[in-house]
């Protein structure tokens, strides 16, 4: 069994003339603030010092701790 066809948003949009986009398709303004995380509209992506991890210079954990939260909460970092 195949999926069924469905129209892009672009198709859906083209097809009332460029006026409407579904509802389903638009975010509420909190999940835009949510993205950004500090309201200035750029994110601020971990960043991680290699360094001290490998050479063991992060004897309060705290390099640790921010690359467990840089995986845990975003999934990637610098």
């Amino acid at each position: 069994m195949g999926s069924l066809p469905v129209p892009s948003v672009q198709a859906l949009v083209e097809a009332t003339g460029g006026d409407d986009v579904p509802p389903r398709y638009l975010r509420p303004d909190a999940a835009e603030e949510a993205v950004t995380g500090d309201g200035d509209g750029e994110a601020q992506i971990p960043i991680i010092d290699h360094r001290r991890l490998l050479l063991e210079l992060d004897h309060g954990g705290e390099e640790s701790a921010r690359l467990h939260r840089a995986c845990q909460d975003w999934g990637f970092f610098q």
